[in-house]
């Protein structure tokens, strides 16, 4: 019935197909993208499938796939106003909860097996883009702490974030999970980019019940502030170099007993275009946290990307890439003998573009000590990831 279904759908869509270098599966819409282009309204729809399986480790071995539709409406109202509104849907399996029994989830889409309203603000530019500021429902990590370069991974200790920022403030927002928030960007000068952010901690707004329409102001972990400074390296070799912090105000439970008030985390993060080599792009990011508090004090990783492996394929990026994130010594010490060391992911991929609106990446993840437990076997990932814009 699925296979039915899926063709037939083909079948109707095959006459809108765009074939060529254009920029989405079904091209101007039959003029409908024009009319509302015209109109400051920009529709943006994207399709990801995430097949992964692990024949090698883990509990035990098996197969999942998840998907995802993401949505996104920009507005130009004039004048450098505008609005952002998006939202998505999921559907599919955890290999990571169902097979592997790791922390760092293998498949970036998972999350919320369910249709889910995700941003929805204000945001305003001034002094020919130098300012920027928004307010409304935000997600921190689309703004900090983040990388296009993250983008090229699977796992999600990459994509979207350091994944460690999870495990240490559950209360963190990335897309889709948005709070209320405020947050603002300068160029103090063309080579030197400031941000400051504000943010509503309050986890139980996550769960899937509400949807992402949970529009409540209360707090379960007081404000979120995070605020990073970047350079940008300009010339033939750029590169952008970045130090950042989040704090938040809310109590924190200490692994050793008792509470403290706040938490925070220190972070920073580099991308290089290799001198030797202009294809070669070179990252490395590391967070620190007190171990009082943080699962994961200590976390790094890095990776390198080469754009055009294959000659006759230029758009082409291959990926490999390193994440550490070594579990609090304090938590060990309530765990008795059976205890959590670290959790350490290599992945390796290569994605294939195509037609301009499209890639496909096959993708090999390796496990190493799943949830820093040395009696989980380490677990070989092989599958890839398929992306459409709509």
């Amino acid at each position: 019935m699925k296979t039915k279904l899926i063709c037939t759908l083909f079948a109707l869509l095959l006459p809108w197909l765009a074939y060529g270098e254009n920029t989405n599966l079904l091209g101007n819409w039959g003029g409908f993208r024009d009319w509302l282009k015209c109109r400051g309204i920009t529709p943006i729809v994207h399709y990801w499938n995430d097949p992964l399986g692990n024949p090698i480790g883990g509990k035990s071995q098996g197969m999942t796939q998840i998907g995802e539709i993401k949505f996104l409406l920009d507005g130009d109202l004039g004048c450098g106003r505008g609005y952002h509104i998006s939202g998505m849907w999921k559907s599919g399996n955890n290999l990571s909860g169902k097979y592997i029994g790791n922390a760092f989830n293998v498949a970036e889409l998972y999350g919320g097996r369910t249709w889910r309203l995700a941003s929805l603000h204000l945001q305003y530019s001034f002094c020919q883009d130098k300012y920027f500021v928004k307010a409304g429902r935000l997600a921190a990590g689309e703004d900090f702490m983040t990388s296009p370069l993250y983008f090229y991974y699977v796992n999600t200790a990459f994509d979207h974030n350091p994944i460690a920022v999870f495990f240490n403030f559950p209360a963190f927002t990335t897309f889709p999970e948005d709070t209320w928030g405020v947050m603002g960007k300068a160029y103090l000068t063309p080579s030197w980019l400031t941000k400051i952010g504000l943010y509503n901690a309050n986890s139980h707004i996550f769960e899937n019940r509400y949807n992402g329409m949970n529009f409540t102001f209360k707090s379960t972990d007081g404000v979120q502030i995070l605020t990073e400074t970047t350079y940008l390296k300009k010339g033939d070799f750029p590169g952008n170099y970045q130090i950042g912090i989040l704090f938040q105000t809310g109590k924190s439970t200490k692994f050793l007993g008792g509470n403290v008030q706040g938490n925070y985390s220190l972070y920073t993060y580099f991308d290089q275009v290799m001198p030797f080599n202009k294809k070669l792009t070179a990252f490395a990011c590391g967070m620190i946290a007190p171990k009082n508090r943080n699962k994961f004090p200590y976390y790094f990783q890095t990776g390198l990307l080469y754009q055009g492996l294959i000659p006759s394929r230029r758009k082409d990026m291959s990926a490999i890439g390193l994440a550490y994130g070594s579990y609090s010594s304090d938590l060990r010490k309530t765990q008795g003998k059976k205890t959590q060391n670290f959790e350490m992911v290599i992945e390796m991929n290569h994605r294939f573009t195509f037609c301009g609106w499209g890639y496909f990446s096959p993708d090999l993840q390796v496990v190493i000590k799943p949830k820093g437990f040395s009696s989980t076997p380490n677990a070989l990932v092989l599958g890839g990831e398929l992306g459409i814009d709509i």
